[in-house]
Formats: C-alpha cells, structure tokens, sequence
C-alpha cells in the first residue's frame, strides 16, 4: 500500500504537469503566497462582451424544492437549484449578501466575492452560514454570465483539461449493518461499473453507532474481503474520534489498504488532526467544513491535511475555491471538493473539476441506501457538462408555480 510519504512525493512529482490556466498567468503570478491578496485568475470583461448590471437575487421555492434565480438589466438571467443549507439561511441571503451585490456588474465577481465580506459587519458572520449564501448567488451569477456569452460555465473558469471522470460513490448512511452495507455497495457496482467508495466509519461527531456495536471495525474489514485488492476505498469518519482512537483506528484502516481517511477527528480540532495525520503513513483528508481561506492556507502550509476537500458551495462558490485550488496546487496537494451530490444539484462542481488539474484519481459521487444511479455513471465514470451555462435547461413552465421567499 502507498504510504503517506509516497503519496504526497507523487503528488509533488506529478500532480502539477498541467498547469492550472487562469487567463494565461503563471501560478507564481496568479497568487501571491506571502499574503492572502490574489491577482484576477479570470478575465470575465473579455469572456462576456456586455455588462451584467444585476437587479435581483431571489430564492424560489417549487414544491419541496429551492432555487436561486440571477436578473441583470438587460434581462439576462441564470437560475440553480439551491444547495440543502439555504433554507436555514434565508435571512442572511436576502438581508446581507443580496444587496451588496445589487447594482453591481457581475463580471467583477472575483472583487466582489471579497466586497461582501467588508461590507459593514459582515465579517462578524463569516463560517459556513454566510459563505454557502454567497456560494449560492455567485454560482447562478456565473450560470448568468455564461448564458450571456453563450458558453459553458468552465469557459469562464479556465481550460477544460477533461471530458469524463472516475468516480467513487458516496455512502451516507451508519445505520445498516457492515453485511447489508456491503451487499448494497456491491449492487451499485456492479449497476455504475464503479471500482472506488467511501464507507462512514465511527458515530458522525461520536465515537461509534449507538444502534450497531463494532461496525466501524467490522465494516473495513468485510469491506476489503468482499470487494477485493483492486478496489479503492476511503474512510470518513466525520469528526469522530480522538487522537489515540483516531490513530488506531487509521491503523486498522491502513492494514486493510483503505487509501484515504477523511475528518479522523473533529473539523476544527486542527492540532488533533495533524498529529493524527503524522502517526500515520496513510493520506488524510478534510476541509469540507471550512470556508476562511486563511485556515485553508495554514492547512495547506503546515501539512494539516494531505488532500483539502473544500465544498464549492459552503466556501463561498467557484472564485474562493479555485484560490483554494491554486494554494493547493503550489504545496503540490491535491483538491477533492466535498460533493455529495447527483444529478443538478452537481452541475457546478463538474464545471470546477473540468479545468482543475491537480484533483485526485476519483471524485465523489453520492448514493444513499434508497436511491439508484441515474444511468449518468458508465464503466465508473460520468461526463462532464458541455452545454451553455451549467448545461442545465428549464423550461418556462417549470416556473410558472413559485414561491418567492
């Protein structure tokens, strides 16, 4: 099994042979890594010839389901299905962040998407709550952007460097049994063609499943036996351990050849995490809670995780996290954004991972215990979207019956 020196000597060897491209600049020039000033990465006045003054931001709600739909002046328009977290922060939507960005050409959303932040006391909400409000009305600005210029979305964001991508599917759940986890793992490969998952392992903030005692144990091990040496598999144990438990626990995980493990101990307990992460020879992984690019940076500096896994959403949208990317790329890390998503709702983040080069071999793709795949997985990958905007398209009925909040 690669150990964790390998890997991050592999990553620095070769993670960075494609260069990101951000508007024809250098990495060098594109971040200025003593500081957290970053030059534009994206020309968006020459990729959209017309300004997008933009009049409002509205959140939709269509039966159980919420939108977010973009107006600038001139009537342009870019809609898209709100991530899960909008409906607990609608306030903060519509009384802090919309109107920042009222009256403002979208195509200076890279100065923007900072703007927001001074604005007045904003700062003092900064965290997941404020940033996923941002994240949510700068990815429509884009999906408006680009239906304007007649482009996809990755257009704006760089050089697409792919067409399809590997992908691992994503268990949610803790509460079936490690027998029943494994005999629903092994129907969903057998239907995606997919050779890569991620199993839950601990309590989710807890040290283990109170309804099943030893899963975690014995889900890794009957996980190696069933699917066999040529299957990948992480681990995440979603904030739940200490640091012995951890480490132990990473020892099972690396006995059994899982290759990466995810949030050993809680998201915020940085110290813990990097000690657990020096114990071990495995790569470990996190970020998906963060959204302050300064933790990020520090993450990234002082080796806190070897794979930063920022949700494109939760941190703010596309600018916030390609500098993510870029921060990444310069330690020669990889970025695997946290998305547990299918279908719409995951559209942007394959725009992200098109032009991105230094993402890892497999990226998440999310089937809970009652879905099945959409038929978008063939032989263990799925197409990156190629259409105008996000490669999305409603129709004006799918309107017609909304609530605007």
């Amino acid at each position: 099994m690669m150990n964790r020196r390998e890997f991050l000597r592999l990553l620095g060897a070769g993670a960075l042979t494609t260069p990101l491209v951000s508007a024809g600049e250098t990495l060098a020039t594109a971040m200025q890594s003593a500081t957290l000033t970053f030059a534009p990465m994206l020309d968006l006045h020459k990729a959209v010839t017309v300004p997008l003054i933009i009049q409002k931001a509205e959140i939709l709600r269509r039966e159980k389901d919420l939108f977010i739909r973009v107006t600038a002046k001139n009537g342009a328009v870019g809609i898209i299905e709100a991530n899960n977290r909008v409906p607990q922060v609608i306030s903060l939507f519509k009384e802090l962040v919309v109107p920042f960005f009222i009256g403002k050409d979208a195509r200076d959303v890279e100065t923007l998407v900072d703007g927001v932040y001074t604005e007045g006391s904003n700062y003092k909400f900064a965290g997941m709550p404020f940033w996923n409000s941002v994240g949510n009305l700068e990815i429509a600005l884009f999906d408006m952007m680009s239906r304007a210029a007649n482009k996809p979305v990755y257009e704006l964001l760089g050089k697409r460097i792919r067409n399809d991508v590997s992908v691992y599917l994503t268990r949610l759940t803790r509460d079936t049994t490690p027998e029943k986890e494994l005999e629903i793992i092994e129907r969903d490969f057998a239907e995606t063609g997919c050779r890569a998952v991620k199993i839950k392992v601990g309590g989710r903030m807890k040290a283990e499943s109170a309804k099943i005692e030893n899963r975690s144990e014995a889900l890794i091990k009957l996980a190696r036996k069933k699917l066999g040496d040529s299957v990948t598999i992480y681990a995440d144990a979603n904030s739940s351990y200490d640091v012995p438990t951890a480490i132990e626990m990473g020892k099972l995980l690396q006995d059994n050849g899982v290759k990466i493990w995810e949030e050993p101990c809680p998201w915020q307990d940085y110290d813990s995490t990097k000690a657990v992460a020096d114990a071990l020879d495995m790569p470990i992984a996190g970020g998906e809670q963060d959204t302050s690019l300064w933790q990020f940076k520090a993450m990234i500096k002082h080796k806190i995780v070897d794979v930063v896994q920022p949700d494109l959403f939760y941190n703010g949208g596309f600018v916030r996290t390609l500098r993510v990317a870029k921060m990444a790329a310069e330690a020669g890390m990889t970025i695997d954004c946290h998305s547990p998503k299918f279908g719409v709702g995951a559209y942007p983040f394959r725009h992200f991972i098109s032009v991105v080069p230094n993402i890892g071999a497999f990226q998440e793709y999310n089937l809970n215990s009652s879905s099945k795949p959409l038929g978008e997985i063939k032989n263990g990958k799925v197409e990156l979207p190629t259409g105008v905007g996000l490669g999305i398209e409603y129709r004006p009925s799918d309107f017609e019956k909304v609530e605007i909040l």
